[in-house]
Parts: C-alpha cells; sequence; structure tokens
C-alpha cells in the first residue's frame, strides 16, 4: 500500500506552515522537526514522480507547494500560520480513516 500524491503535498504544506510558525515565534524546538518533514515529504515527492510521472502531479506539486511556501512572508500573522497548520493537520488525519 501506498501513499496518495495529495496526501504526500498536504504534508509539505503542513509541515512548511508549522515551520513558518515556529520561525515567526522564534521556536526552534519546533523549527528543527518540521524541517526535516518538509526534507523528507520532497524527498517522497520527488520519488513518487520518478516513478509515476504526470505532467498534471507536477503542476499540482509546484502550485501547492508554492502556496505554502508564501505563509514565510512576513505578510502572513504566526497566528494565520498557526490556525492554517492546525486545520490542515486535522484534516490530513481524519483523511487517513
Amino acid at each position: 500500500m501506498s501513499f496518495s500524491f495529495p496526501f504526500l503535498i498536504l504534508n509539505v504544506i503542513g509541515n512548511t506552515l508549522w515551520a513558518s510558525y515556529a520561525h515567526k515565534l522564534n521556536n526552534f524546538d519546533m523549527l528543527v522537526p518540521n524541517f526535516i518533514g518538509i526534507f523528507f515529504s520532497m524527498f517522497m515527492i520527488i520519488i513518487a514522480l520518478t516513478v509515476v510521472y504526470t505532467p498534471q502531479k507536477l503542476i499540482m506539486a509546484v502550485f501547492f507547494i508554492g502556496w505554502a511556501f508564501a505563509s514565510i512572508s512576513p505578510m502572513v500573522s504566526a497566528s494565520v500560520c498557526g490556525t492554517a497548520g492546525t486545520c490542515l493537520s486535522i484534516m490530513t488525519s481524519i483523511s487517513t480513516l
């Protein structure tokens, strides 16, 4: 059994939102695990794209992951990053049930 491609993208987005939240609060205890999560999730996406490549998956990955990295912008507040990260974490956990 394998993970679905959207699930992998949601992991990158969630880890990015939490890393952005931790960065805005200067909380390195929360920042390091989320950067590790971003790295491993991106690694899994790269593997998924090399095994089963479709242009739609590449476009989806670039669009949504680019949107997630926009949360690092100083224009996005820490509370927005935390709220979005919490909602996404809950939805990702529920989607696996």
